[in-house]
């Protein structure tokens, strides 16, 4: 487990440890932004607390561009780099094969035209070959989200014809429901859909199950977990939109726009994959004929 606070041999004090990422696939950095912070002791207050900042490039768990430092500080970052659990910096480099990995993937990709020329909404996981568990992940446009002991899997959705500016986001919840017995797996069902714009501005689409009220806490629970990912959606956005480019049939140009079809593929057919992840076909999972 990746360590919270931290003490050295060449300070007296605790520390507490902030790690920071770049949350780019495409980027082809492969570092991490350490942040020691000095904690006071009980009954202490520290008018200047020490403040160290470590960027490490991970395949080589050395530190990159080191600044000027006093002999202390550069005796805890020595300290902190040679004392880092060796099962965590393997953690690190899972992230980044893992993140290289779907990188490659996504200059592979192709969308078809028929959902390019319909507008039909693409979650942005649908573009990648996922092998193994690797649970829910807020790069990829899927984060999980708990209200009142309840987990919600909230999904991003894209329109990805390139002509289109609409500049927003459907924002899918799914309601988890835990399994009748331990060899089903977990039902999810489409409880409402939010419109996202990417300035920032997010409203309640329509609900499907459940009260608005109910939706809209969840809505703000989620807001305060992921709202603030700027950033990641519009990299998202424009990912989707420069694959759509690059599957459409060279030379031949967008007819006008249709109408986008509505965020309907909840209503899913008896063969189609099911929506909890469980990789089985609806009928056989989470559909009415199943329960």
């Amino acid at each position: 487990m990746r360590p919270e606070q931290i003490s050295f041999a060449a300070h007296p004090g605790r520390f507490r440890i902030g790690m920071f990422q770049c949350r780019r696939l495409d980027c082809p950095c492969t570092e991490i932004t350490f942040a020691l912070l000095e904690l006071p002791e009980a009954g202490e207050h520290l008018e200047r607390p020490a403040k160290i900042r470590i960027r490490v490039d991970v395949p080589t768990w050395q530190e990159v561009e080191p600044p000027p430092r006093s002999s202390q500080e550069a005796a805890i970052v020595s300290e902190f780099l040679r004392d880092y659990p060796p099962s965590e910096r393997d953690v690190l480099q899972q992230y980044f094969d893992e993140r290289q990995t779907i990188n490659r993937q996504l200059t592979e990709c192709r969308i078809p035209a028929g959902r390019i020329l319909d507008r039909e909404l693409i979650e942005f996981r649908e573009l990648l070959q996922r092998t193994g568990d690797t649970g829910w992940d807020a790069r990829l446009g899927e984060h999980v989200v708990e209200y009142n002991g309840v987990e919600y899997i909230a999904i991003e959705r894209y329109c990805p014809n390139p002509e289109c500016p609409c500049r927003e986001v459907v924002l899918s919840f799914l309601r988890c429901e835990p399994p009748a017995d331990d060899d089903r797996p977990r039902r999810a069902e489409e409880q409402f859909a939010a419109k996202l714009d990417l300035d920032g501005g997010v409203a309640l689409q329509k609900v499907f199950i459940g009260s608005r009220s109910e939706a809209e806490a969840v809505l703000a629970a989620w807001q305060e977990e992921v709202g603030d990912d700027l950033d990641g959606r519009s990299w998202r956005y424009e990912k989707i939109k420069e694959i759509s480019r690059r599957s459409w049939p060279p030379g031949r140009r967008l007819p006008e726009l249709r109408e986008p079809q509505a965020p309907a593929s909840r209503r899913l057919g008896r063969n189609d994959p099911c929506p909890c992840g469980s990789g089985k076909k609806y009928k056989r999972c989470c559909g009415p004929a199943a329960k």
